[in-house]
């Protein structure tokens, strides 16, 4: 076992004797999860209306320091979710509409998605600076039961959603891509002509879903947790979250097959081309084993993709060089556009 594989232990060590939020299915509801085509369990999706918060210049001057020294302007935005939870905060999309001072009216969005548990966009925020030079609006969406989303129960982001309630679970991954449909064909209607797709870990499962059902022009995917059925079997970070499930009465063969609507491999080829999508993984990792991932890339075999010599955790050492690679790709993507 080496230092990524030990960092990745050690988080999931912590993070599975975090309290869990409590169940409220029964395993009798993971019938409605197995349909023939796992397609059908995702709804149809229209545009809806964005809300735009107050305008703020960024004025830390720790924020304003290498390597993210570019002046942002932010506003927070919100949508209704096109999917219904018993929660009612949850049904309220909330997320964060960063560009570069100056940079008030754009032709691309970039919209980005977080990993699990994600208390902020802290990760988001450092990421998109390059995209900000380039005159891209970024739109960071917060994931269903996270930070804003999270019921007043909520004892941290994520809870309810990442637990061992399995059905809640599905659901609320299945929200999490009818809310970047819902997003990504509002800022279309908006007058976005490229509208394209980032995810780190749970938010890059939830590009790659997104990827297979809303018309947008690529997307990168870092580390994504693209078959979430062997993440709860063998992810040290969901050790907490299948004990709970067990405990609930959820057979691990019933969700193993419930899991197949939010599983890419299983929704068919994105709607743009292969060679749009870029796949960023982990040798080493143990929450997203390296060979998920690859599996997916044999279904997408026009995707390129880079390995890394890292786990899950680690990978966030070489953010600054990521955010360059995909920053590159994108703006090469981007370049390309504005040329056709």
């Amino acid at each position: 076992m080496n230092v990524h594989e030990v960092a990745d232990d050690v988080e999931g060590w912590f993070r599975s004797r975090k309290e869990q939020a409590p169940v409220e299915s029964d395993p009798s509801e993971l019938d409605r999860f197995t349909e023939p085509d796992p397609r059908d369990v995702h709804p149809d999706v229209d545009a809806g209306t964005l809300s735009l918060g107050p305008t703020e210049l960024e004025a830390s001057v720790w924020r304003r320091l290498p390597p993210s020294h570019v002046p942002r302007v932010e506003r927070p935005f919100e949508f209704a979710s096109p999917v219904e939870s018993p929660h009612e905060a949850n049904d309220v999309v909330t997320g964060l509409r960063w560009h570069g001072q100056g940079g008030e009216t754009a032709s691309t969005a970039v919209v980005m998605l977080h990993g699990a548990f994600a208390p902020s966009f802290a990760a988001e925020r450092l990421i998109s600076v390059p995209l900000l030079r380039r005159n891209a609006h970024v739109f960071a969406m917060a994931a269903p039961y996270h930070m804003g989303r999270a019921p007043p129960t909520s004892e941290y982001s994520g809870q309810y959603l990442l637990s061992g309630d399995v059905p809640r679970f599905v659901e609320g991954v299945v929200q999490a891509v009818a809310d970047v449909r819902r997003l990504v064909a509002t800022l279309q209607q908006e007058g976005y002509d490229e509208v394209y797709l980032s995810g780190v870990s749970l938010g890059g499962n939830v590009a790659a879903q997104a990827l297979t059902m809303a018309d947008v022009d690529g997307g990168v995917l870092t580390v994504p947790a693209v078959d979430f059925a062997e993440t709860l079997q063998r992810a040290p970070i969901a050790a907490g979250m299948r004990r709970a499930a067990n405990q609930a009465g959820f057979s691990d063969p019933d969700v193993r097959r419930a899991m197949a609507p939010i599983t890419p491999e299983r929704l068919g080829s994105p709607v743009p081309d292969e060679s749009d999508v870029h796949v960023v993984y982990g040798r080493w990792d143990r929450q997203v084993p390296a060979e998920t991932v690859e599996s997916l890339l044999g279904e997408w075999p026009g995707a390129s993709s880079v390995e890394y010599p890292t786990g899950h955790r680690t990978t966030a050492l070489r953010i600054l060089a990521h955010r360059h690679q995909l920053a590159g790709w994108l703006d090469a993507k981007m370049a390309a556009g504005s040329v056709e």
